[in-house]
């Protein structure tokens, strides 16, 4: 998730969690501060959340080539954010010949 592109996929998180479902969820924000949800997040997923500051000298960004890349092989990636990082992990999944009915997305602006 990007940005406020959180809204939809921290209920996505939430039931994967209630069925038991393993997940990782990667939120993407500019500063801590600004970033919805983090702090609930943070609590309800310890294990299953990875955050990234785009805007904060020395924190890594969202490598997402990376991500794709090591996610399982039969992983479904589910993306709503900004159009630059929905974009990213198009061209990613598509240049890792990852099947298009793995990959949903929603542009959230």
């Amino acid at each position: 998730a990007g940005g406020i592109g959180i809204t939809p996929i921290k209920a996505m998180a939430q039931a994967l969690q209630a069925r038991g479902t393993p997940f990782m969820l990667h939120y993407s924000g500019r500063r801590p501060e600004e970033m919805a949800y983090r702090d609930r997040l943070t609590l309800e997923f310890p294990e299953k959340l990875q955050l990234y500051f785009s805007r904060i000298a020395g924190h890594a960004r969202m490598d997402i080539d990376a991500l794709v890349r090591d996610a399982a092989k039969d992983a479904v990636f589910y993306v709503c954010g900004p159009v630059t990082l929905i974009d990213a992990v198009v061209t990613s999944t598509r240049q890792l010949g990852i099947a298009p009915e793995r990959l949903q997305f929603e542009s959230f602006s």
